[in-house]
């Protein structure tokens, strides 16, 4: 009897106690406690977890932070990975290019190839041709003796060609090595000359014309008649009123087809000598004003020597350094 009673009374404190702790909050801090406790040991174990014989820090930890905002600067710009790989973008272009130009010569900038003049694409020899200027800035006669052009793409290379200045038509010329002044240009043509040879304009080569194709077409500035049989009172007396104004009718770089039987055996001799290259040659070559500013320098070849689709031609002085590039 007096075992029941005491069972009854135990457990009622233990009740009463039950109670009391649920009334002042101890699941809530129970609860509270487990929680700190198991973030506790989380982030420990995410910090360092290791097994007994395994040294500390063999797994270093990793910010989020340093994985994903590694791209950008707090500011938003660029970090230094970015700047350093768009410099070596900009170093292996520069790697290409110096590949594809080679070793500069010391004529870099000062003679170049003409981006404006020329049609290296023509599929017909005659038609293909590049120009040769002399740059901007450049002060000084540069020699093109020994110089030649290459396609970087088809490794094809041909040597410049020596020019005879002036051009004496029907005979063979002395040629010498060009060389351009500043403000001077070549135009550097593939196919065969009209002529037999390469030539520097002057103001005679217009007359070349009359019987000669040239592509593209020669500068014609020669002299008119008028200028070459002035009216004075020697020429006059010399080859006579008719002689005087039938020279007037006559066009620029041009011997007219037939002459009047009317002329005089002197003024039918002036004509021949005189309405021709190189009886103009004669007359003027001695003249400040004779040479013009452009060459023409004929590589001599029955096809075509450049690509028709896309080419790399690189300008090579004598001693095979590059002193211009052209890319189409």
């Amino acid at each position: 009897m007096l075992r029941n009673v005491i069972a009854a009374l135990f457990g009622f404190v233990l009740l009463a106690f039950i109670i009391l702790w649920i009334i002042g909050g101890g699941p809530r801090k129970l609860w509270g406690a487990f929680s700190s406790s198991f973030q506790n040991a989380t982030a420990t174990s995410s910090e360092e977890f290791r097994l007994p014989w395994q040294p500390a820090g063999l797994f270093p930890t990793v910010n989020d932070e340093d994985l994903f905002g590694a791209d950008l600067n707090p500011d938003g710009s660029p970090n230094e990975i970015e700047e350093l790989q768009e410099e070596y973008d900009n170093l292996t272009k520069t790697a290409d290019e110096l590949a594809t130009f080679g070793n500069p010569s010391p004529h870099f900038r000062k003679i170049r190839i003409s981006p404006f003049a020329g049609d290296p694409q023509s599929p017909d020899a005659a038609e293909e041709y590049l120009t040769i200027e002399s740059a901007i800035g450049n002060s000084e006669n540069i020699s093109l003796a020994g110089w030649s052009l290459q396609s970087a793409v088809s490794g094809r290379r041909i040597f410049l060609p020596e020019a005879a200045s002036p051009l004496r038509a029907g005979a063979v010329n002395s040629t010498f090595p060009v060389s351009l002044a500043p403000g001077q240009s070549a135009l550097v043509l593939s196919g065969r000359s009209p002529v037999g040879g390469s030539f520097r304009e002057n103001r005679c080569t217009g007359f070349l014309t009359q019987f000669q194709s040239f592509y593209p077409a020669l500068n014609a500035q020669c002299p008119s008649p008028e200028t070459l049989l002035p009216l004075t009172a020697e020429n006059i007396t010399t080859y006579g009123d008719e002689c005087i104004d039938f020279m007037q009718t006559i066009g620029t770089c041009s011997f007219p087809e037939t002459l009047p039987e009317s002329l005089p055996v002197v003024c039918r001799q002036f004509l021949r000598d005189t309405l021709s290259h190189n009886g103009c040659v004669d007359r003027l070559q001695t003249d400040a004003s004779f040479n013009l500013d452009v060459w023409r320098l004929y590589l001599d070849s029955p096809e075509e020597l450049w690509r028709n689709g896309h080419d790399v031609i690189r300008l090579l002085d004598e001693k095979g350094q590059t002193v211009d590039v052209y890319t189409y």
